[in-house]
């Protein structure tokens, strides 16, 4: 087994796709094909399910992915020592972050990153921010932008970057609503995570029951469905004030206000070992400290 067929392996995990994975890795179909068969091989079971349309982990193959991802992470420190530790990185590393993290709190260390650390190249993936910690503990990316939970699994790492409030938020129409309104007026709630515990726990502390409009998996769809005019909402101050319904919704206050978001940065500690993500969380936590949100 050498290294280079633990990293194909991990870019056929990564791809989920024969052809671009080969193509990746700069192969042709076939000879990457021979190759993850050797490594099959090499162990006797199987790594991958195969069929015309798709290619999944088996359950030897997940387990070798965390081993895999770990060697290489091993060998890149030991390079890193062999050579001085100096900053002469070169590689991949994995971030993921919601489509707000994505243009408002990730550019400046991305920039900053880059300026740095020219070599090593940063595969960024966007979608639900409730989604970051899972993929992040099944090891789909390196790091991630979350909403600390109330609890963080053992396994992972948080360093915080900003804190922003958790707000209710209204369309015209209905600014000024009293809070004794409050059960009476459409809501639309997020359909899990922080903001839909948030605030049920404040309905549950007012004696009042939310009249639900729907249920959505994003902040963003939050505010698209109150700018059309559906009900009220609970998104972070940050994600509306970086949206294009900023200058049409209001924020309703209320009190108590809604516990805050901690934002921040999560690993699996086990990944500190690899350099190269080590090298971004490093720069994140210097440079965060400069910054004025």
């Amino acid at each position: 087994m050498e290294f280079e067929q633990l990293r194909q392996f991990l870019t056929l995990v990564e791809t989920e796709h024969f052809a671009r994975a080969a193509q990746k890795c700069g192969l042709s179909p076939s000879a990457f094909t021979r190759s993850i068969k050797r490594l099959e091989e090499n162990f006797g079971f199987d790594l991958f399910e195969r069929d015309n349309r798709s290619v999944r982990l088996t359950y030897g193959g997940n387990l070798f992915k965390e081993y895999a991802r770990d060697i290489l992470d091993r060998m890149g420190e030991f390079e890193h020592r062999a050579a001085g530790g100096m900053d002469t990185l070169e590689g991949e590393i994995s971030l993921y972050g919601s489509v707000t993290a994505c243009y408002s709190i990730l550019p400046p260390f991305i920039d900053k990153f880059r300026d740095k650390f020219s070599d090593i190249h940063i595969r960024l993936e966007t979608g639900e921010a409730g989604d970051a910690i899972n993929m992040v503990v099944q090891d789909e990316v390196d790091l991630a932008v979350i909403m600390k939970p109330a609890e963080l699994p053992e396994s992972m790492d948080f360093l915080p970057i900003m804190t922003t409030p958790l707000v209710f938020i209204a369309p015209p129409d209905l600014v000024g609503l009293e809070e004794a309104r409050l059960g009476e007026v459409p809501l639309v709630q997020h359909s899990a995570g922080l903001a839909k515990e948030r605030t049920e726990e404040w309905f549950r502390e007012k004696g009042l029951t939310p009249h639900i409009y729907s249920r959505v998996n994003s902040n963003e769809a939050v505010l698209a469905l109150v700018n059309l005019g559906c009900g009220i909402g609970v998104v972070p101050r940050l994600v509306l004030e970086r949206s294009p319904f900023h200058s049409h919704l209001q924020v309703l206050d209320f009190t108590p206000p809604l516990p805050p978001y901690e934002v921040g940065l999560c690993l699996q500690k086990k990944r500190k070992i690899n350099p190269l993500v080590r090298a971004f969380w490093n720069l994140v936590e210097k440079e965060k400290e400069e910054l004025t949100w």
